[in-house]
């Protein structure tokens, strides 16, 4: 809520590309990005002179700062009917949050003798007002790390996604072992994967790349398609590499206005539709909106579509880097 009052500013001065049609997919899940993603953040550090980093003058300075062109970043080939609907639910959102603290606070003040069934309402709720907006939640689900969106202070979602987590690691754990043997299951071979904690550097490198020349230089349709393959073959990009059925996802139409999937991104890259890594980059970003707009940015869904936008976030910035350590 502390970046809201310069939220709708943001979303009406950024800039869209046009989408094309093709619907994406949204299956259950919640997996976490390879560590390998993170690994392969390492070369370009430890050779930061030739890697696609801003200078500290360059960077922002604050967490709002951050946050501010992160979302400007993220509205990058959003169609413009899309941030016209994220302007105008952004604008009911910050009144329905002014409301509330209001409410709040005048509590505090005033503490009343008789229990407030509203407050109380309030604050035991599982839902804040964005998650009543489908179109401004999505692009705030986008958000991770140091930016993410905190969940309310009594939310159950952490409780749940833990006993999740453990009856997943007890189904695999059970099915690993052949029948006829029983072996003690150590820690090391369990099939778990932690989730990658995105620093506040990695985001602020994705902003520098957003400014550099490579990342918007035309390129071979060779080229493209190499870094479309990474990241289509990769485990997290298993339920956009088609179109959303109908029958899979009801009411799926009526949500989103413009579907699109590896496949038919696959396409453009062929036909020269998408002749840039900031291109491509930004049609999977509408990948990520539309699964997040369908399927809400705390469900299960939620979780797989941000573990695959990091991890293409990282290979691009690494297609980049690569670039630049050629010349």
């Amino acid at each position: 809520t502390s970046n809201s009052p310069h939220f709708s500013s943001t979303m009406a001065n950024a800039s869209t590309t046009p989408a094309a049609a093709a619907p994406t997919a949204a299956k259950n899940g919640g997996i976490s990005a390879e560590t390998n993603a993170q690994a392969s953040m390492e070369p370009q550090e430890s050779s930061a002179n030739k890697s696609p980093q801003a200078t500290n003058n360059d960077k922002p300075k604050t967490l709002d700062d951050t946050t501010r062109e992160t979302l400007y970043r993220l509205t990058e080939g959003i169609p413009n009917t899309e941030l016209q609907l994220i302007i105008s639910e952004a604008e009911i959102c910050e009144k329905a949050l002014m409301q509330e603290i209001e409410q709040l606070e005048k509590e505090l003040k005033n503490p009343s003798t008789k229990e407030d069934k509203t407050v109380t309402a309030m604050i035991e709720s599982e839902f804040t007002p964005p998650d009543s907006h489908f179109t401004v939640s999505a692009l705030l689900g986008r958000l991770r790390g140091p930016l993410a969106m905190p969940l309310p202070p009594n939310s159950t979602l952490p409780a749940y996604r833990k006993q999740q987590q453990l009856l997943r690691e007890s189904q695999s754990s059970s099915t690993s072992q052949p029948q006829h043997k029983k072996k003690k299951t150590s820690k090391s071979n369990t099939n778990t994967t932690k989730p990658e904690i995105i620093t506040l550097q990695q985001v602020q490198q994705q902003i520098s790349l957003y400014h550099h020349p490579e990342y918007k230089r035309q390129r071979e349709s060779s080229q493209l398609l190499s870094v479309w393959k990474k990241i289509s073959t990769h485990r997290t990009s298993l339920v956009f590499r088609k179109p959303v059925s109908s029958k899979d996802a009801p009411g799926y139409e009526d949500r989103i206005f413009y579907p699109i999937d590896l496949s038919f991104i696959r396409k453009m890259i062929v036909g020269k539709f998408v002749q840039s890594y900031s291109d491509l980059h930004v049609r999977i970003g509408l990948i990520c909106h539309n699964c997040l707009k369908y399927n809400g940015r705390e469900s299960d869904y939620g979780i797989v579509t941000r573990d695959f936008e990091a991890m293409v976030d990282d290979t691009i910035l690494q297609a980049v880097v690569n670039e630049v350590a050629r010349k």
